[in-house]
């Protein structure tokens, strides 16, 4: 015989027929407060001493992570801005000037790290529109860990194609670089 009113579930997975909501039950034990421990504060500056591919790694390997935030921070420090539109991250060639510089678009040598292949390749003839650079922002990071996702971090400058909210204002830019 089935009770029809009872406190515990017939079956722990089951879905009700009228809700579309899974049913989870609360394990019944407490983990000891010996396990309790407090993730150690992050720190950022160490970002400064990485190679710009160690950087790449980072940003693309560990997307919504205040790690990725870090890397894109740094990129953007080192004069890499990130393309929304072609998802990559580019900087001018040292020592080439632009071609063409215009207040929405230059024209000229670019950089352009392409994850793809993971290589930086030189593009002589480059047309680049401002607009369609990501704004470079300061990161202000507090206490943070990538472990501990109820950490509390601010940071602004994860690219919106890989993963996050867009930050951009959306105003160009007239000095990208």
């Amino acid at each position: 015989q089935l009770q029809v009113v009872q406190t515990e579930p017939l079956f722990p997975a089951m879905h009700s027929l009228w809700n579309d909501h899974s049913f989870t039950v609360q394990p019944e034990f407490k983990i000891p407060t010996c396990y309790h421990v407090n993730s150690p504060k992050l720190n950022f500056q160490i970002f400064q001493k990485f190679q710009v591919e160690t950087l790449f790694y980072v940003f693309y390997s560990m997307p919504r992570d205040v790690l990725q935030v870090a890397a894109a921070q740094e990129l953007s420090n080192r004069d890499w801005r990130y393309h929304k539109r072609l998802h990559m991250w580019i900087t001018r060639i040292p020592g080439k000037e632009p071609t063409v510089k215009h207040q929405t678009f230059e024209k000229g040598p670019f950089k352009i790290f392409n994850p793809d292949t993971w290589k930086a390749e030189d593009r002589e003839d480059f047309m680049l529109e401002y607009s369609e650079l990501d704004e470079p922002k300061a990161a202000t990071t507090q206490q943070s860990s990538s472990a501990n996702p109820q950490s509390t971090a601010t940071a602004t400058a994860v690219p919106a194609a890989v993963g996050a909210s867009p930050v951009s204002s959306g105003a160009p830019s007239t000095k990208p670089f």
